[in-house]
């Protein structure tokens, strides 16, 4: 299948030609890991599966070297700093915070008004510092 196709159709799609799949984007080419095992595997051994190649240094200059896209040593030093934001009493208090905020926004709402999405998303990530603080700590 064909990527032009749909992302979601062509991503199904590739169980079907294996576990671990070559893929070719223009003159890229790589894997796509389609088997749970080795998914498992290769989300817990990042010393051999680090994140690297055009992909991830094309990913860094748009998002940043963040906990998604940074190799081994610089992903463990920002795991450790993210860390206590994840603990189970803080996204208790995230969760709270953030359900007040989006019950705030929405009985502000009528039937039948036309609303600007954009908008009114970023009123809510802006102004929720739950998710200030994560949306930052993604980005260290």
């Amino acid at each position: 299948m064909r990527l032009r196709h749909g992302l979601v159709g062509f991503l199904t799609s590739l169980p079907a030609h294996g576990d671990l799949v070559r893929v070719r984007l223009g003159s890229l080419r790589g894997y796509v890991v389609c088997h749970p095992e080795l998914v498992a595997e290769v989300l817990r051994d990042d010393r051999t599966y680090d994140k690297g190649g055009p992909l991830f240094d094309k990913a860094r200059e748009v998002v940043g070297n963040g906990l998604v896209t940074c190799g081994h040593q610089e992903h463990r030093r920002q795991r450790r700093l993210v860390q206590p934001a994840f603990h189970r009493p803080r996204v208790d208090d995230y969760r709270r915070s953030m359900t007040e905020q989006v019950e705030g926004v929405l009985s502000e709402w009528r039937t039948g008004q036309v609303i600007d999405v954009p908008e009114q998303t970023h009123r809510l990530t802006s102004g929720n510092p739950g998710i200030a603080s994560i949306d930052w700590w993604w980005r260290v």
